[in-house]
């Protein structure tokens, strides 16, 4: 009974902290709108950074999502996995995101 409940103390805070990312970061409002009903089947490339813009007489930032890095090796994940087709852009985090469901945005 006791390991349960320390389980269930350590998975908490993981837990937590990726719907407070959820949360912050807008993605459940994009996958409302942008879910990939169709899993992709290619090759995703790593995306350790993104700045998404609404183009206008200036352009005005939407979203800065990642860090970048001048390192030429990295020793933790990224934080986003992208891919193009021809029906869109496809979005993903990794596999224990899993409040962040993959996005296709046409």
């Amino acid at each position: 009974m006791s390991v349960i409940i320390v389980l269930a103390i350590i998975l908490a805070f993981p837990l937590t902290r990726e719907w407070l990312v959820v949360k912050q970061t807008t993605w459940a409002r994009l996958s409302q709108k942008y879910r990939c009903r169709v899993r992709f089947t290619g090759k995703y490339r790593r995306c350790w950074w993104a700045v998404f813009t609404i183009p206008g007489s200036k352009y005005e930032t939407v979203a800065s999502v990642g860090h970048a890095s001048r390192w030429l090796i990295r020793l933790k994940f990224p934080p986003y996995w992208i891919a193009a087709s021809s029906q869109g852009l496809h979005l993903k985090r990794n596999v224990w995101n899993v409040l962040h469901s993959e996005l296709l945005i046409p």
